[in-house]
C-alpha cells in the first residue's frame, strides 16, 4: 500500500530551460523500484492556490528519476503548457532548497526487472529510464542496456551531460533529434 512521505528538498537542478529536478532527501521508509512514480498533491502548496494555475487541485504523477541505490529521490519536472504544478514549479521557482514536500507512493509496474534491455524514450519520458540505467550502473550488473533517446533539440535533452558521461561497454546510448 502506498504511503505518504514528508521530505525536504535537498537541491534544485536546472536540467534544461523548461525542466528542473527536485532532489529530495530519501525518506527512511521509502522503498521503490527503478521506474516507479510518486504523486504530489497541489493542495500542499498554499502559494500555488493564489495563482491562476492553482484553480484546480489534486495529485500530479511524476516518475522517480533516480535509482533506489541513491540516498535521494529525484523528481524531474518539465513545464507543460497546461500543467498547473509544472508551470508553477519551473516558472515561478517558488520551491526552495530546504522546503518540505509531501509525496505519495511509490506506484507503477513499469520497472527494471533483470536481464538485457532495450529502452526507448522521448523528451521527459527519459525520467524513469534514467532510474533504470542508474540502477544497472550502480549495481554493476552484467547486462546489456541499449537506449534510443529522441528530443527536439540538443538543448532540450534532459540529463544530457550525465548520459554523455556514461562510458561502459555494456551500455549503448543513441540520440536522435
Amino acid at each position: 500500500m502506498a504511503q505518504t512521505h514528508r521530505t525536504l528538498i535537498g537541491d534544485i537542478l536546472q536540467e534544461t530551460p523548461d525542466t528542473i529536478t527536485l532532489r529530495l532527501e530519501k525518506p527512511q521508509s521509502f522503498d521503490f523500484l527503478a521506474g516507479q512514480f510518486v504523486t504530489i498533491d497541489t493542495k500542499q502548496f498554499p502559494a500555488l492556490q493564489t495563482t491562476s494555475q492553482g484553480k484546480k487541485h489534486g495529485p500530479r504523477a511524476y516518475s522517480i528519476g533516480s535509482s533506489p541505490t541513491k540516498d535521494y529521490v529525484d523528481i524531474t519536472v518539465k513545464k507543460e503548457k497546461k500543467g498547473k504544478l509544472s508551470s508553477w514549479v519551473v516558472d515561478a521557482k517558488e520551491l526552495r532548497k530546504g522546503d518540505t514536500v509531501e509525496i505519495k507512493g511509490p506506484f507503477g509496474n513499469f520497472t527494471y526487472n533483470k536481464g538485457d534491455v532495450v529502452l526507448i524514450a522521448a523528451g521527459s519520458g527519459i525520467v524513469p529510464i534514467r532510474a533504470m540505467l542508474q540502477y544497472i550502473i550502480d549495481k554493476d550488473l552484467n547486462v546489456n542496456a541499449t537506449l534510443l533517446y529522441s528530443n527536439k533539440t540538443r538543448e532540450s535533452t534532459i540529463y544530457r551531460q550525465e548520459l554523455e558521461s556514461i562510458k561502459k561497454p555494456n551500455i549503448q546510448i543513441f540520440h536522435t533529434l
